[in-house]
């Protein structure tokens, strides 16, 4: 701590996870940064830990009665959220609402292959 302050930094000391190095309990000494090799969260109450190691309580489930089935509809070319939600304002309009991007999951897989 004292090496951060002497420096004048910015940082936050965060739950981590033990790694192979084991153990119950692990802190990261962290440099807030706009950029960096890590990531992590805090709150107004003073959590603070790195995204590997945050735990949260498990939300109640949403009611899903009345709603349709989830449907996969292939959109190869929307390349960002707001052409996902042109597109489906355009091909599956809604009756109630315009679609948003907070009503929309778009998954981009990639295969690989090792050059042997």
């Amino acid at each position: 701590i004292r090496i951060f302050n002497r420096l004048g930094f910015d940082y936050a000391i965060v739950k981590a996870m033990s790694g192979p190095m084991g153990g119950s309990r692990s802190e990261e000494f962290l440099a807030v940064a706009a950029n960096g090799e890590d990531t992590f969260v805090r709150s107004s109450g003073g959590y603070a830990a790195n995204v590997e190691a945050v735990r949260m309580a498990v939300p109640d489930p949403l009611p899903i009665d009345g709603l349709p089935e989830a449907e996969v509809v292939d959109t190869p070319d929307a390349r960002t959220i707001e052409s996902l939600v042109r597109i489906a304002n355009e091909v599956r309009p809604r009756a109630d609402r315009p679609w948003t991007g907070a009503d929309t999951l778009k998954n981009v897989v990639f295969m690989v292959a090792h050059p042997d």
